[in-house]
């Protein structure tokens, strides 16, 4: 015969094994964003130092276009050491954030498939968002 408090235990497992899952995908994806922040972070530093770097070694080349009023001809000199204003840096391209919970309150087959293909009380649909962002919607 089983002893009480092990049934007890044993009950309790898979509701455990759950939210150590939730726990788990959670920090999964906190991981990931953090990862995304510093890559573009390190892209936006890289810019910066493109521009500096030729800057702060006095190896910079400006080039200035002269149009006398308005014409259509241009002309181009080269300047090599000098008061230098620099380009701005290039901005990485933004893609919208997207963020969804998954109701985890849900215990009926009915409901998890209502939330996968139709959406809960106006959200998107979770086939939907894995379609268009994979699991970059995770939060």
């Amino acid at each position: 015969m089983d002893d009480p408090s092990e049934q007890r235990l044993q009950k309790a497992m898979p509701v455990l094994q759950s939210k150590l899952d939730g726990v788990h995908h959670d920090l999964k994806v906190a991981i990931e964003k953090i990862g995304m922040s510093l890559q573009n972070m390190e892209r936006n530093l890289n810019g910066v130092m493109q521009t500096i770097v030729p800057l702060s070694c006095g190896t910079a080349v400006v080039e200035v276009r002269l149009v006398p009023n308005a014409s259509a001809t241009s002309t181009t000199a080269s300047f090599q050491p000098g008061v230098v204003e620099p380009s701005p840096a290039p901005s990485a391209p933004t893609t919208p954030s997207v963020s969804y919970a998954l109701n985890r309150s849900l215990v009926s087959v009915h409901d998890l498939w209502k939330e996968w293909s139709v959406g809960l009380n106006g959200g998107p649909a979770v086939s939907v968002l894995e379609e268009k962002y994979g699991t970059k919607w995770c939060n």
